[in-house]
C-alpha cells in the first residue's frame, strides 16, 4: 500500500492505493455505484511542518488588507486577509479556530492560486 498527499478544488486528502499484486485489502471486490468506502480522507490544509492549518489563496489576486496580526486568536469565519480578484473583494477567511501563527503576505502583495497566505495552530 502507498500512501500520496492529493490536492482536488484546493481540498487535500490523503489517499492509500494498493498496487496490484500487492498485500490484499479487506474487501478486493470492487465499490457499486452508490457504495462507499472511506478511502478519501480529507485533512483540512494540514501543514504538517509546522503543526498547524494553512490558508491558501483561492484564486490568483492582489492583498488589498491584511485584517488579523500574528498571535490574534480566531475562530473559524473570522475575516483574515482581503484578496482582490477579477475587481471584486474576497474576504479569506479562518478555515478553523485557533492562534494566528503566521501571515506571509503584505498588502499590495500578488499572489496565485493556493498560494499560503497564512498559518493557524
Amino acid at each position: 500500500m502507498k500512501s500520496y498527499k492529493v490536492t482536488v478544488d484546493g481540498k487535500i486528502f490523503n489517499v492509500d492505493v494498493q498496487e496490484l499484486g500487492s498485500e490484499s485489502s479487506s474487501s478486493d471486490e470492487p465499490l457499486k455505484v452508490g457504495q462507499s468506502q472511506d478511502v478519501l480522507k480529507e485533512t483540512p490544509n494540514a501543514n504538517l511542518s509546522e503543526g498547524g492549518t494553512e490558508v491558501l489563496a483561492p484564486m490568483p489576486g492582489v492583498i488589498l488588507d491584511i485584517k488579523a496580526k500574528v498571535g490574534d486568536m480566531v475562530k473559524a469565519g473570522d475575516t483574515i486577509v482581503v484578496l482582490e480578484a477579477m475587481k471584486m473583494e474576497n474576504d479569506i477567511v479562518a478555515p478553523c479556530d485557533g492562534k494566528l501563527n503566521s501571515v506571509v503576505v503584505k498588502k499590495g502583495e500578488s499572489v496565485n492560486s493556493n498560494d499560503i497566505l497564512a498559518t493557524i495552530v
